[in-house]
């Protein structure tokens, strides 16, 4: 199996988001309750499926985790960031599939 420069981004992304996590915990800036919030897990699944929209239900999760304390912080930031690198992977390649699409012709 070989790598892909999108494989190397997410493994980057998840990699960053578990060390912001521990970070995080460790100078005790989070209080993790019980209870998971939902938003947290949507956005992280929406932003492999439809990146923007990941990133607009992870920032919202963010903040709702940020009001209620409830768990889920990591997975609205780890949504962020692969939200916004599939964002841009994005941005740049369907220009360039148009372009090769319209000079194939």
């Amino acid at each position: 199996m070989t790598f892909t420069p999108s494989m190397f981004v997410l493994l980057i992304v998840l990699v960053v988001a578990a060390l912001t996590v521990r970070a995080a915990i460790a100078r005790k800036s989070i209080i993790l309750e019980p209870t998971f919030n939902r938003l947290a897990v949507i956005g992280f699944v929406l932003a492999f499926v439809v990146p923007p929209a990941g990133v607009v239900v992870s920032h919202i999760a963010l903040a709702q985790v940020k009001r209620t304390r409830e768990r889920g912080w990591g997975l609205a930031i780890a949504g962020l960031w692969v939200g916004y690198c599939f964002t841009v992977i994005l941005a740049l390649y369907i220009p360039l599939f148009a372009y090769s699409a319209y000079m194939s012709r």
